[in-house]
Parts: structure tokens; C-alpha cells; sequence
């Protein structure tokens, strides 16, 4: 019996040794006689010549890599061509394609909004059209998937692509020629000034290849309005590269102090130090985390903590204290590997604790930062002043609208028809609330059966936040291109009105600063 339940164990791991060294690591060495005399690579020889059925290990090598490397810790990863190419897009801050955002509902290709200023939003694209046909191709209920759309719509810049889009009450298919153009992905989506006085704002959502340059632009903008203090917002911010991460620290640093170091069983210490550039030295500072703050962000978070250099307002950090490189394959797939890990100038490494025998096992060490005051590992970094998760209205209801996309196709459908001629009326209380009357009638009038649930008459928590989406969807027409438009948004999400936030965060923020 014992032999039995073994027996699946011991193939898998023969198949998965012999793949891993027998085929991938084969291609980085021309002596394949090192690995034809190892046992596991002849078994697997052995299976591929004399099996009963036709066998092929290659089919199966992208599903064993991914099995064995998920297993050495969270985040050493697998990525095939086609992931890596989305994936160097996303870091390198542009793609060429069509300029929409989709979702797949009941297996056809929706558009959730135009991007502002994209191709799709200059021919008239909407939000609820739905792309039937690509090319010639019907792509309807036809088993699309994401990697599909990308395939279909994507594309050189300057190429074309014919598309018949079915739209709500029109009795014909709309044709669009629309030309490929470079879409921007912004990793600084938003900053501006939030009062009349000198406090501003920036948003950082993601580290990749262009962040540095859009921070420099956005900090010199605001230093050139007056900025003397600044909230930098991390929220969300998922990390990125360790370059783009020490480049932002030392904007805040005066002379040479360490940012960042790393070490790992198979790589020498490495440290990274300020070098008194930075032109945002005497700016003094408040950065913004959360839960999904990780990697790079609680590098600049806990760099800027443990040199009393920032006051950290928010929630606990994600927790990710590993730095992996990446090995591009010939065939383009790229695999991921822990190799290091990072520490904060006090020392601390603030990677998730692990669990042993069901029990979290942590770093309890007390650190210091330069001016004493103590701070710990902990599994990631605990902010100065906490806020609280909100309790008071379920996102659920909410997701109700978005998932039908009805606020997206109101901002098009009804509230462009509504001529409201200045983007200023949103910044109003008054504004938001004609908004909301708006889209109420809007829900009405379809004879939704959300408005007969009730769904507008919840907790005034999930009202605000309904107003906030619809308010920031409905600003987009204002603009002319996404940037713009974007900046907009944020706007309207802090939500600042004579002097007082709707975001939490941002009147913890404002409150600390003038304390």
C-alpha cells in the first residue's frame, strides 16, 4: 500500500529532475555528454524510446517547471514567452495596440472604457461596445481568453485592424479602422498640489523602467509650485525594479546613506548608498502604504522610516524581502529565481514569516533607526500612524454595477448627453450629488434590477464610494488624453473639499503634518 502512494511521488519527481537538467540546463552547455551519463536523464530517455504510446517530455515541460519552482517560495516564478512579452510592456511603460480596456463577459470581448486620448477613444469606441469580429474573424462565443484579445489587438505601431463592434440600441454592426499607435502605461499616474498652500501629492503605482523620469518630472513641477511637503502615495504599489527604488530614496537623502542592501548564499553583500543629489532633500515627507504595498515600495517605505527621514501612514506593508533575477531563455520565456535577500538600513529583512509545524515563526529582533526609535521585522512595515480597515459597507454590492459595466456605459451613454460645460463642477459637493441623481435614473430608467434591490439606498459608505467611481468615470470626457485625465481622477478620489478629505489616509496625512 505504502509503495503505491509513492510510486506517483517518485515518477514526478524523476520527471521533473530530468527535465529540469536534461533539457533546459543542456541548452547553456555544448557537452551534452555531461548530462547522458546521469541516471535521471537516462530514465527519461529510457521512457521517451521505448514507451508503449507515443511521448513527448517537451509538451510537458512548461506545466513541470512551474510545479517545481512554485515550490521553492512564493515568488521565484516561471514565465512563458507570451507572459514575459506582457510583462516587459508593462516595465517598459508603453505597448502598441487599440488603446482599450476589456473585459471577457459570457465569452465575448466588452469594452470597458476607451483609453482617454487612444486610438479607439478618437474614433468614437465606448464603453458597452462589444467586438464581434476582428480582421474579418468572428471572435464571438467562439472561447476567447486574454492571451487571445492580446494576440488579436495588439500589434506594430502604425498597422491596422478592422473591427465590427455590436452597440446597445443600434440595428447594425459599427465598422472601425482603427491604426495601432504606442500606448503610454503610467507608473506615475497623478501629482499635483492638494491645497492652496505647499503640501503636494504624487502617486507612484508601479517601479518599472520610466518611473525615475516621471518622478523627477512630477517633483520639479510641484517644487516649481511652491511644494515644501509631499505625500507620497504607495498604495497598491506591487514593487518593481531595485533600481527604480534606490533612484527615488535618494531624492530624499542628504549625503552618503545607505538606501538598501542585499545578500544571499550564492551572492556577495551588496550596498547601495545616496549621493547627496536629490532635489527633494528639504522637502519633508509622509509616504502612504497599505497591504498591497510591497518589495520596492517597502524599500522606499522602510529606507525612509529607519532614517526618521518620513513619517509611514497607513497599514501594514505586504511583507516581500526577496530580490529575484531573471534568466531569459532562448526560446523568450524567462524563469525567476530568489537569489537574495533585501535589508533595510536598521538590518531588517521584512520577508512574510514562515510557517513551521503550523506556527509563524518571525524575526522578534528590535532594530533602531538613526534617531533610536525602535522598529521591527515583523513581515513587513508597520506604519507610524495605523487606519483602519473599513468595515462599514461591503464592496460586494458595489462590484454589482462594475461587473455589468454600467458605470462605464452611463458615463458614455447618459451623462455626455447631460452638457455639463465644466470639469469644476465636480469638485463640488452639489456636482457629485447630481451625478448620483443622474446614474440613478440612468439605472431606473433600464429598469436594472439593482435599482429594484436597493442598491442606492445602503450605507452612506457605499454610497460616497459610488459617487467616487461614477464621478471619476464620468470627468474622463473633459480630457483629451489619458495623462490628463488620470491626474483628474485622483483628484477626485482624495476627494479634497474646503481643506477636508473623503480619503482616509490622505486626512490622517494633512492632520500630521499640521500638528
Amino acid at each position: 500500500m505504502r509503495n503505491n502512494i509513492l510510486q506517483p511521488l517518485v515518477f514526478s519527481l524523476i520527471l521533473i529532475f530530468g527535465i529540469l537538467f536534461g533539457k533546459i540546463l543542456s541548452q547553456f552547455d555544448e557537452n551534452e555528454s555531461n548530462f547522458t551519463n546521469n541516471k535521471l536523464d537516462s530514465i527519461i530517455r529510457y521512457i521517451e524510446e521505448n514507451y508503449v504510446d507515443d511521448f513527448s517530455i517537451e509538451q510537458y515541460e512548461e506545466q513541470i517547471l512551474n510545479l517545481i519552482i512554485k515550490e521553492l517560495d512564493p515568488f521565484s516564478n516561471y514565465l512563458s514567452a507570451e507572459e514575459q512579452s506582457y510583462e516587459d510592456e508593462m516595465m517598459r511603460g508603453s505597448f502598441c495596440g487599440i488603446g482599450v480596456e476589456f473585459v471577457i463577459d459570457d465569452d465575448s470581448l466588452v469594452v470597458r472604457s476607451p483609453i482617454v486620448g487612444g486610438p479607439s477613444h478618437k474614433l468614437g469606441i465606448a464603453a458597452g461596445d462589444r467586438i464581434v469580429e476582428v480582421d474579418g474573424e468572428n471572435i464571438a462565443s467562439v472561447g476567447i481568453d486574454n492571451s487571445f484579445v492580446f494576440g488579436k489587438l495588439k500589434g506594430p505601431e502604425g498597422t491596422s485592424v478592422q473591427l465590427k463592434v455590436f452597440r446597445k440600441n443600434t440595428d447594425d454592426l459599427l465598422d472601425f479602422k482603427v491604426i495601432r499607435e504606442k500606448i503610454p502605461i503610467y507608473s506615475v499616474p497623478a501629482s499635483f498640489m492638494l491645497t492652496e498652500g505647499d503640501i503636494g501629492y504624487i502617486k507612484v503605482n508601479r517601479f518599472s523602467a520610466t518611473t525615475n523620469r516621471e518622478f523627477s518630472s512630477a517633483a520639479n513641477n510641484l517644487l516649481s509650485s511652491g511644494m515644501n511637503r509631499l505625500i507620497l502615495d504607495l498604495r497598491g504599489n506591487g514593487g518593481g525594479y531595485l533600481a527604480s527604488a534606490i533612484n527615488m530614496c535618494n531624492e530624499f537623502l542628504n549625503g552618503e546613506k545607505l538606501i538598501v542592501y542585499t545578500e544571499g548564499k550564492h551572492r556577495n553583500k551588496d550596498e547601495y548608498y545616496s549621493d547627496n543629489t536629490g532635489v527633494l532633500k528639504g522637502t519633508k515627507l509622509i509616504v502612504l502604504i497599505d497591504e498591497e504595498s510591497a518589495s520596492a515600495s517597502e524599500i522606499v517605505a522602510g529606507c525612509m522610516q529607519d532614517h526618521d527621514r518620513a513619517i509611514i501612514i497607513g497599514r501594514k506593508s505586504f511583507g516581500k524581502g526577496m530580490v529575484q533575477e531573471e534568466k531569459r531563455l532562448p526560446d523568450g520565456s524567462t524563469l525567476r529565481l530568489t537569489t537574495q535577500r533585501y535589508h533595510t538600513p536598521s538590518g531588517r529583512c521584512i520577508q512574510k514569516p514562515e510557517s513551521i509545524d503550523n506556527e509563524l515563526v518571525g524575526d522578534s529582533t528590535k532594530y533602531f533607526t538613526s534617531k533610536g526609535k525602535v522598529v521591527y521585522a515583523s513581515g513587513g512595515i508597520t506604519p507610524d500612524y495605523s487606519i483602519e480597515n473599513d468595515t462599514f459597507y461591503s464592496f460586494q454590492n458595489i462590484s454589482k454595477f462594475l461587473s455589468e459595466n454600467l458605470i462605464n456605459e452611463f458615463a458614455y451613454d447618459d451623462f455626455i448627453n447631460a452638457h455639463i460645460d465644466h470639469k469644476e463642477y465636480f469638485e463640488s459637493l452639489e456636482g457629485q450629488e447630481y451625478i448620483f441623481s443622474l446614474f440613478r435614473k440612468y439605472i431606473s430608467e433600464k429598469n436594472n434590477v439593482l435599482y429594484e434591490e436597493g442598491y442606492f439606498f445602503s450605507n452612506k459608505n457605499e454610497r460616497k464610494l459610488l459617487i467616487e467611481l461614477l464621478t471619476s468615470e464620468c470627468i474622463k470626457y473633459f480630457y483629451t488624453d489619458s495623462k490628463s485625465a488620470e491626474n483628474a481622477t485622483y483628484k477626485l478620489r482624495i476627494g479634497l473639499v474646503n481643506g477636508v478629505s473623503n480619503d482616509k489616509f490622505i486626512e490622517k496625512s494633512l492632520q500630521v503634518f499640521a500638528q
